[in-house]
């Protein structure tokens, strides 16, 4: 009978990245948003036309609910009134993670706003990726520490590199595969919002059938309805090198260092606290956080998610740029504007700020994703007869 040892850590991962990752999505949403909040600011917010803006209405709209966290608005009445932002205002005027999500929550709701925006693509990427990313880490790992297989390979150096080597290999192969899926989750997380439909009786040919009356998109026309709308149109009209694998190198450049950091960081915590563990028994009972269980899973879990996002948020804010800018040169001209007043130099605490923003979202996010992630693909392993990471 063929060994499917592989084929069932996969399976353990997989519904373990999902299940975080979903019950999480609130703050991957935040942290797009945020990310993406001072390119809008910078663009202008809102491209409706003025005549639009005095459309008045005395009904109250009926809201009617749309695919992809979105939700839209009927408005059947001759008049009508349409607030959108002027264009120079910010769509968010606290831009922290609280004032962020605060403000989604009472002008989208908290399930619509935060918790279902490009949930869809994030729980199908996230099976695929964790498959890969997690899945196969200890498989590699095992691999590695064979081809390095000498007296250096036992010591700590060795083994923190042979643990890195692998995270970034299962982990870029993982994103190499889910990259179109990213592209949707962060475009249906960036443009949600609520939307708002055009009148029947308005003639002007500038107001859009569907648009946005909050988000980073305000003003703007629906664009996607969905995951599958949006994999279609976004292959359709920009194609593959230029939609779907829009950033590619950057993402995958991400998902390596991701991987890397924090897989190497949980494996070696957890050995560490494990040898510990292992010494102390001739003590009554040892640790307990030092012995496998849920209690070493979460500790390590969220330490080594919180120390992978730092490493990576620089990455990360330019992935979110590239994936809904124009490539490397929307990453330029936010940088551009990072320039002293002579334009030959960019001051490292400004630059710091916008590489770092929406850190505090990040990492909450990663370290919850990890302190659920972690735990549930060590008990799946666990159910499926496979040895703990």
């Amino acid at each position: 009978m063929p060994d499917i040892t592989v084929l069932k850590e996969m399976l353990a991962a997989g519904p373990g990245c999902a299940i975080a990752n979903g019950f999480l999505n609130g703050f991957e949403t935040t942290k797009v948003k945020l990310q993406l909040h001072s390119q809008q600011h910078a663009n202008g917010a809102g491209n409706i036309s003025q005549s639009h803006h005095h459309h008045v209405a005395h009904n109250k709209p009926t809201m009617m609910p749309m695919t992809a966290g979105h939700t839209a608005t009927n408005v059947t009445s001759t008049r009508m009134l349409h607030t959108p932002r002027p264009a120079a205002s910010v769509v968010y005027p606290n831009a922290t993670m609280v004032g962020v999500m605060t403000q989604i929550a009472r002008e989208e709701g908290i399930v619509r706003g935060l918790l279902t925006p490009g949930l869809s693509a994030s729980l199908t990427r996230s099976m695929l990726y964790g498959a890969y990313r997690v899945g196969l880490y200890p498989t590699i790992r095992d691999k590695v520490g064979q081809w390095s297989n000498n007296e250096s390979s036992k010591n700590s150096a060795t083994l923190i590199r042979n643990r890195i080597l692998s995270g970034m290999i299962t982990g870029g192969l993982g994103s190499m595969l889910s990259c179109p899926l990213d592209v949707v989750r962060t475009r249906l997380q960036a443009d949600a919002g609520v939307i708002m439909a055009k009148s029947i009786s308005c003639k002007n040919p500038s107001i859009p059938p569907l648009y946005y009356a909050t988000g980073l998109r305000q003003g703007q026309p629906v664009r996607y309805s969905g995951m599958v709308s949006a994999l279609m149109t976004i292959w359709r009209d920009e194609g593959l090198s230029q939609g779907l694998y829009r950033g590619a190198s950057v993402t995958i450049a991400r998902a390596c260092v991701l991987n890397g950091a924090q897989l190497a960081s949980y494996d070696t915590m957890k050995q560490y606290a494990l040898a510990r563990g292992r010494q102390q028994q001739t003590h009554a009972n040892g640790s307990q956080w030092a012995q496998e269980g849920p209690l070493l899973h979460v500790t390590c879990a969220f330490l080594s998610g919180v120390l992978a996002q730092t490493v990576i948020m620089p990455i990360d804010t330019v992935k979110s740029h590239m994936m809904l800018g124009k490539g490397w040169n929307d990453v330029m001209n936010n940088v551009g504007r990072l320039l002293s007043p002579d334009g030959r130099t960019v001051h490292p605490l400004q630059l710091c700020k916008w590489m770092y923003r929406g850190w505090l979202p990040a990492c909450t996010g990663q370290g919850l994703i990890m302190v659920l992630q972690m735990p549930l693909i060590e008990a799946f392993r666990r159910k499926l007869g496979v040895a703990a990471i």
